[in-house]
């Protein structure tokens, strides 16, 4: 007798995670067309062909012997008299065929009606038959359980008896099944119609046990073994028992609405459950038939005959099974022809079982390819890919962190990045993630082969598919997804350059370029912009080594730098801005123009030239009038620190002269903008509560001392036309920027965290965080996050934990695509409660919550603070305080304040008059500098009525007024002449 050997994968529980690991072969069985016994017969070779291409496919999913290639049959067709002068003893009233020693299928017409009763017509008869010479050839023996027999043969031809007859039947036998060795004694078959129970046994080992038959291996004509790491089973007895659980579920129980049975029939689907769990559908059956579509569709596969899909509730389910009701309300298993799922208890849960379905359906085409040997990372993460697909550069976006968590788990485990070996372990220890993983390098595969092609053809041989996309090894294959992982993901640069430096201006025609690459013998193009990244001229081509030149010629200017991958999906990474100048002409370094600045902040002056001294000036009026910043600075010093003065204007520019020869000069490239500070919503000036100010508007410094500079990628600076010119540039969330851990960072008293945050496109699975600090064990248990929700219906959630599960929070407003909203959460400790505001992209409140909360403490870490984590979007003006900030009113005092004071007359020769408009009963301050930013007068008056100001004192020139109360600020112009 030849017993199965069951691949120790399907271990697992299937509601735990599901499996299917297959062996591949090349021969396909065919039918021997020997002369008289099929020609002209008239059976229909279809279903006999499809069924044999099903088996073919089970075969293949277990390592097994013999290989199904040996499997061989035919047919002979008899008349009804020569049936009944041939047939073997022991035959039963509805046989019309019989397996010749030989192995010749002899079948005639059906025409008693207890032939009538089984088989509709010779069809179904030749394809009972047939699986019966398939189960025999299975195992080896033409000595098996009659039940066994019969059972595996019924079910697989689609006999199909209604589950009256069923019930009828079991009810002879008493109700359930004493013994197996009962069921196979010959009287009582025929008397209680076994046929209709060993029906039964086949149904059950097929859609519940998930074709369970190479856990099973026959002793001899009575008696059966299972081997003992068949979950639930392990031995013969306990599948006995199982197998009446699900005999009362499927045929006895008495309500009707909760017995199983064959609920829904589809064009590729048959729906086994319950009418109580009909609330899953149609959402289970719309589902799956249309990822069926897509997937035929995706891999040119289909399935011979309709899929087999059972489901009940995970706890219902575990009864049959006696195994224990966990708590994961999704779990399943597939195979080559059917699934075995949960369904949902409650109708809110339903919406969870999309991706677990889709999931699952995927697992089935790996059966229909079929499989080879895979990893566990290409198996998980072929299903996980499916599902998500089409998958997009988006996908890594909102799945960054949980992959990035899941290779360093993975490096734990093994002490190394994962060998390729390494990732065809299922670990005992779980790193869950290798389903992220999995799926992100079945992405890979996608778009490094042909499209869909090359993810089949790795599943089917992977060594093979990995040589036709011209690698000879498969962790060579390895090593250049995780450099794709590196740079997509983890947003690393495909080179560190380290010559030209920004910081340092060149003065050679001649520019060496140095680099070391992020993976050794990386070819590498290497490009130049002088055009502001709008056109690349090649510099090197298909390069492995580390350093090349760049003639520049004559240019004189800011240039740029582009390395990319040629072989590997062209991945790049840009460089500078770089500046080529003339040491004998003055150049403007910073600021070139374009920027906004924050009035009352500092900021660096930079220039390249060879002369001694320079000199500095001003304009706010593009050029109109300068005023002198510095009038002579040593230009070796590359630097001068600047406080930006109180000129509201956006035509800006800065002048650098050699302080000798004014002819000498130049200018910034374009006009600049000065900002009045601190609005709701920033642009923010820099205080002593100020833990950490970002406003992504040329770099990702941290104005703030309190905390270090921003780490990412420079190329996610970008200019959106939707957000308010005054805040500048933002960061595009392509990647996510981090913010080096400090203990100035994790927060235990008073805050206030606020962003400013668009979204295009939201997550259905994943928070999308716009600030958080995540845990140290446990990302999401953060000491402070500002999330998007998408299981809530994408509100927008701020949280915090005051110890590990404990988390204390409040939702808002619900998000919008595509719109810019400013959320803020402060912490208040003296009155324990923490509050949202929402602001729209005018600074209009929207929404304004609170929520008291009674722990103390909060859940400190050591992780870096992320931003924009998971989000498809754009951040700005990120601001963390030590301090509870006001938000008490908008930004509408800018139209107000244009209102505030008025002066006259302006030019005035020394004496102003400033008449005060604000009728409060408070005192203002009056301010005036000059265009250098130093104040020259200072005084405090009533707000409301005239004052006269004496400036005689002060030099000819203009100057900036500005008045401010509690509430409002407007400066203005004067000139004094």
């Amino acid at each position: 007798m030849k017993k199965v050997t069951f691949n120790s994968l399907f271990k697992l529980r299937f509601f735990l995670i599901s499996f299917s690991v297959f062996s591949s072969f090349n021969l396909l069985c065919a039918e021997n067309k020997d002369t008289g016994l099929i020609a002209n017969t008239g059976i229909d070779m279809t279903p006999i062909s499809n069924k044999l291409t099903v088996l073919k496919l089970h075969t293949t999913r277990y390592a097994t012997t013999p290989t199904f290639s040996n499997f061989k049959y035919s047919f002979k067709i008899l008349t009804e008299t020569e049936y009944q002068t041939q047939k073997p003893s022991g035959s039963f009233p509805f046989d019309v065929g019989f397996i010749a020693t030989d192995g010749i299928i002899s079948v005639s017409e059906p025409v008693t009606s207890a032939q009538k009763a089984v088989f509709a017509d010779i069809n179904k008869a030749a394809l009972y038959y047939l699986c019966q010479s398939y189960i025999q050839f299975y195992y080896n023996t033409t000595a098996m359980p009659v039940w066994l027999k019969v059972g595996f043969a019924a079910f697989e031809a689609h006999l199909d008896p209604p589950d009256a007859s069923i019930k009828t039947a079991l009810n002879a036998y008493g109700g359930s099944i004493s013994s197996f060795t009962a069921l196979n004694d010959l009287t009582t078959f025929n008397t209680n119609n076994g046929f209709a129970i060993a029906y039964a046994f086949g149904e059950y080992m097929n859609i519940y046990k998930n074709w369970g038959y190479p856990n099973m291996y026959v002793v001899d004509a009575n008696n059966i073994n299972v081997d003992s790491w068949w979950l639930n089973v392990y031995t013969l007895d306990q599948l006995l028992k199982l197998w009446n659980n699900y005999l009362k579920a499927r045929f006895l129980e008495p309500t009707e609405s909760l017995r199983i049975k064959m609920y829904l029939e589809t064009d590729h689907f048959k729906f086994y459950t319950r009418e109580a769990d009909s609330k899953n559908f149609p959402a289970f059956n719309t589902v799956l038939e249309s990822a069926y579509t897509e997937y035929v569709t995706n891999f040119g596969v289909s399935a011979s005959e309709k899929l087999t899909f059972f489901t009940l509730p995970e706890c219902i389910d575990a009864v049959i099974d006696e195994a224990t009701c966990g708590n994961r309300v999704t779990g399943g298993t597939a195979w080559s022809s059917g699934l075995h799922s949960t369904c949902a208890a409650t109708v809110d849960q339903i919406p969870l079982f999309e991706h677990q379905n889709r999931h699952e359906l995927g697992h089935v085409f790996q059966g229909l390819f079929p499989q080879g040997t895979v990893t566990a990372w290409l198996n998980e993460g072929f299903p996980s890919f499916v599902d998500r697909s089409p998958v997009t550069d988006q996908y890594l976006i909102e799945w960054r962190q949980q992959a990035i968590d899941g290779l360093n788990t993975a490096t734990q485990y093994f002490g190394h990045r994962p060998t390729y070996e390494d990732t065809k372990v299922y670990p005992s220890t779980p790193y869950w993630d290798y389903y992220t993983l999995g799926l992100i390098l079945n992405y890979y595969i996608y778009q490094r082969g042909n499209g869909f092609t090359a993810v089949k053809e790795v599943q089917m041989n992977d060594l093979a598919a990995y040589n036709k996309m011209g690698y000879a090894t498969r962790q060579a294959f390895l090593d250049d997804f995780y450099f794709y992982f590196d740079v997509k993901v983890q947003g690393l640069p495909v080179v560190t350059l380290i010559n030209p430096k920004t910081d340092i201006t060149l003065t050679s025609s001649t520019v060496n370029l140095n680099w070391t690459a992020l993976k050794a013998d990386t070819k590498l193009n290497v490009y130049v912009s002088t055009d502001n990244k709008n056109q690349w001229n090649a510099v090197a081509t298909g390069t492995t080594q580390s350093s090349c030149s760049w003639n520049a010629g004559t240019f004189i200017g800011g240039f740029y730098l582009k390395f990319v991958t040629p072989d590997n999906l062209n991945l790049e990474s840009v460089f500078g801005p770089f500046n080529l100048t003339d040491p004998t002409k003055v150049t403007v370094i910073n600021p070139k123009g374009g920027d906004y600045f924050i009035a009352g902040d500092t900021i660096q002056i930079n220039w390249s030239t060879a002369v001694p001294n320079i000199k500095i000036e001003f304009s706010g009026d593009n050029g109109l009038s300068w005023s002198t910043v510095n009038s002579s600075v040593a230009s070796s010093l590359m630097t001068y620190k600047w406080i930006v003065p109180w000129t509201l204007s956006n035509q800006c520019k800065i002048r650098i002269s050699d302080a000798a020869n004014s002819s000498n000069y130049d200018l910034s490239d374009n006009n600049f903008t000065i900002l009045r500070p601190n609005l709701i919503g920033g642009p923010y000036l820099f205080d002593k509560n100020t833990v950490a100010l970002l406003h992504f508007d040329n770099d990702l410094k941290n104005r703030s001392n309190l905390s270090g500079n921003g780490v990412g990628s420079i190329q996610n600076i970008v200019s959106d036309a939707t957000l308010s010119p005054i805040l500048g540039n933002c960061v595009k969330t392509t990647s996510t920027t981090s913010v080096p851990h400090n203990s100035n960072l994790s927060l235990s008293g008073d805050w206030t965290i606020e962003a400013w945050v668009k979204v295009n496109s939201l997550s259905t699975n994943s928070d999308m965080f716009i600030i958080t600090k995540p845990g140290d064990t446990n990302a999401y248990e953060s000491n402070y996050s500002l999330d998007i929700n998408p299981w809530w219906g994408n509100v927008f959630f701020a949280f915090f934990f005051s110890a590990t599960n404990s988390r204390i929070g409040l939702t808002s407003n619900t998000v919008k695509l595509n719109e810019w909203y400013h959320i803020a959460m402060t912490r208040d400790t003296k009155s324990k409660v923490i509050m949202v505001y929402i602001h729209d992209k005018n600074r209009n409140t929207l929404s304004v919550s609170d929520y008291p909360y009674t722990p103390t403490t909060t859940y400190l870490n050591s992780k870096d603070l992320l931003i924009g984590s998971g989000i498809d979007g754009f951040v700005d003006e990120v601001r963390i305080s030590n301090v509870v900030r006001s938000f008490a009113t908008t930004d509408t005092e800018q139209i107000k304040c244009s209102d505030l004071f008025s002066v006259y007359p302006n030019p005035s020769s020394g004496m102003i008059q400033l008449k005060l408009n604000n009728n409060q009963n408070s005192t203002v301050d009056i301010e005036i500098t000059n265009l250098n930013g130093q104040l020259v007068f200072s005084e405090k008056k009533n707000s409301f009525g005239n004052c006269l100001l004496n400036l005689n004192h002060l030099p000819k020139g203009l100057y900036l007024l500005k008045v401010k109360d509690d509430i409002y600020c407007q400066t203005d112009k004067i000139m004094l002449k």
